[in-house]
């Protein structure tokens, strides 16, 4: 059997688009009422590929992030969280991409 492997494309900035980051959270994401953040399951990706994704959301969106250690079966795993400070960023930007009853995902 051959194990598939999730890769980020090199020209990922090109390709995040509003829309393409609202299906990449209303897949991914979730929001945490109590902190009021949201995190973004990269699991499969390095931490290179997650610095990567986190420097696309800043310098094309201008959303601030943080790498997070979230690994299970002792395996280092990443998530992306986005702190509230951001929220209504994040919102503005996706909510009109993201199937309404997705917008659970983003804290809506």
């Amino acid at each position: 059997m051959v194990k598939k492997v999730k890769v980020v494309p090199t020209n990922i900035s090109e390709l995040l688009s509003p829309c393409a980051i609202a299906y990449w959270f209303a897949g991914d994401g979730t929001f945490h009422k109590g902190k009021s953040v949201i995190q973004v399951a990269t699991n499969s990706f390095t931490p290179e590929e997650v610095d990567l994704l986190r420097a696309v959301l800043l310098e094309r969106y201008d959303i601030h992030s943080s790498r997070v250690l979230g690994g299970t079966k002792g395996r280092d795993q990443y998530i992306i969280r986005i702190p509230r400070r951001e929220l209504t960023k994040v919102q503005y930007l996706i909510k009109g991409h993201m199937p309404p009853m997705m917008h659970y995902r983003i804290g809506l």
